[in-house]
């Protein structure tokens, strides 16, 4: 006889998610801050891509297409001095800490 877990109750949350845009904490400049590291590393792991499947690189490749902005959003939230270090599939939060693409390609 097999036992079942208890169903767990998930808690409400509204249909949708009412955020005013005109209420972003962020100037201008800081979001063109976001955008541009989420964009470099984009481009950067696309091309990464592309050199892996042409048999270019060896061994393994992580992507992490899709996850720029958890990346840029945790690491713009870090103070001066504080130390960070990512795994894989966070080159976007090196990008926005000023890191060259040429060091990472390195």
């Amino acid at each position: 006889m097999t036992q079942t877990a208890p169903e767990t109750a998930l808690p409400d949350f509204p249909a949708e998610i009412e955020a005013d845009p005109r209420e972003i904490p962020y100037d201008r400049e800081q979001l063109l801050r976001f955008y541009s590291a989420m964009r470099l590393a984009r481009t950067f792991e696309e091309k990464l891509a592309a050199l892996y499947r042409q048999g270019r690189i060896f061994g393994a490749v992580y992507l992490g297409m899709g996850q720029e902005a958890t990346s840029v959003g945790s690491i713009s939230l870090l103070e001066k001095g504080d130390l960070f270090s990512t795994v894989s599939r966070n080159l976007s939060a090196w990008f926005y800490k000023g890191v060259e693409p040429g060091h990472v390609f390195a």
